[in-house]
Parts: C-alpha cells; sequence; structure tokens
C-alpha cells in the first residue's frame, strides 16, 4: 500500500525546489537566538538525566528499607501511580476520585501529594524542625531531594538525610493508599509522631518504615 503512493508523492514533488528549513522557528528561517536555545534545551536536559541517575544512585545505595527505596525510586522517576499517571494510562477515572485524598482540592501528582499538598506542607516542616534546619521547600520532586540531602555537611549528614527522605516519602505514599482505600482520615499530627526521632530512634524510624 506504502510502495504505491510513492509515484503520487514523487509526482508532486516533481519540479519544485529544494530549501533549507529550520525546525526551531515556525517561519522556518534559522536565527541564533533560536539556535542558542536548542542548545540550552539540550543542556538542561543533559543535565537532568545525569542528576536524576545521581539521585537514583543515592536512593538505591541509601540505608533504608528496600520497599521505601522502591516507593523513592518511582516518586522520582514519575512512576508512582497517582491519578494524573494513571489518567495517562487510559485508566478510567471519577473527577471525584482523581483529587488528592488529604486535602481534596487538587488533582493528584506526585508533586502535589508528596510536596504541595497542605497537609503534605506540614509534615515537611515537622521534618525541618525536626533536624534543626529551616529553608525554602522546592516543588519539584528531584529539586526537592537535591536540596533536602544537601541540608547538611559531611557524607555522613548526606546518608542520614537521603534515607530520612526516603523514609518521608515512603510513609506520605503509605498514608495516602490507607486514605484512598482503607477509608482512613489523614491527620498529620498523628503522621508526625512516627518522625519524631526523639522518642525512638533512627532505627525504629526505619523498622516503622519496613510495614
Amino acid at each position: 500500500m506504502v510502495i504505491g503512493l510513492l509515484p503520487k508523492v514523487f509526482s508532486q514533488l516533481a519540479g519544485t525546489k529544494d530549501v533549507w528549513c529550520w525546525k526551531a522557528t515556525s517561519n522556518g528561517k534559522y536565527s541564533t537566538k533560536s539556535a542558542y536555545a536548542c542548545i540550552e534545551e539540550q543542556r538542561e536536559r543533559s543535565v537532568q538525566v545525569l542528576l536524576i541517575k545521581n539521585h537514583l544512585v543515592k536512593v538505591w545505595g541509601a540505608a533504608a528499607p528496600q520497599k521505601a527505596k522502591v516507593g523513592a525510586w518511582r516518586a522520582l522517576r514519575n512512576r508512582l501511580p497517582t491519578c494524573d499517571n494513571l489518567k495517562r494510562r487510559n485508566i478510567p477515572l471519577d473527577e471525584v476520585d482523581a483529587v488528592c485524598s488529604a486535602c481534596f482540592h487538587h488533582n493528584e501528582s506526585v508533586n502535589h501529594l508528596l510536596l504541595k499538598c497542605p497537609k503534605t506542607e506540614m509534615v515537611w516542616v515537622e521534618i525541618h524542625r525536626w533536624i534543626g534546619i529551616s529553608t525554602a521547600q522546592p516543588q519539584l520532586i528531584n529539586m526537592h531531594f537535591e536540596s533536602f540531602i544537601n541540608l547538611g555537611t559531611g557524607k555522613e549528614n548526606e546518608k542520614f538525610l537521603t534515607a530520612l527522605w526516603i523514609c518521608t516519602v515512603w510513609q506520605l505514599w503509605k498514608k495516602r493508599n490507607e486514605c484512598r482505600f482503607d477509608g482512613k482520615g489523614w491527620e498529620p499530627k498523628n503522621l508526625n509522631k512516627d518522625f519524631e526521632g526523639h522518642s525512638f530512634g533512627f532505627d525504629a524510624f526505619l523498622k516503622k518504615c519496613e510495614c
């Protein structure tokens, strides 16, 4: 069928003049500005890819439960089955089901559920209070991870913060599933108790994340 169409295509092209077309602009004409924009876009993509790879190496090497590391890896890759990702897979969802099960005001996505949701933000505020560092929190999951693990200085602090970030994300995801599938309410105060290191220590916190 395709081969049969070729003579028609070539007959339409016969007698036409070949021209150069620059795809980076709407009019097809080259400009230095558009070329620079293309280079910057490629550079940003390369940096982003390297950053994600670096994050994944740190996640898999962290001293955290395997389930928590898998959850964090999926979050950083935007592979968690949040409502927006389910829609992309053509899985039908009612409007009510697509809403965040914590705040009931915004559509659920990885960035909203784990970072932007007001109830989630309360948890991160408590985490920062616990470790004694207050700082602005990025609203994109990879940027948040990068910022959080670099709050301290030295390799040991980075290892601790990496494990803490992983386990926090895992706890938030588990809490989301309890709300959505078990009908439990989202109680940030109760959830925050799981992060109080002064009451049971970090080892116990890791054990909690295993279940």
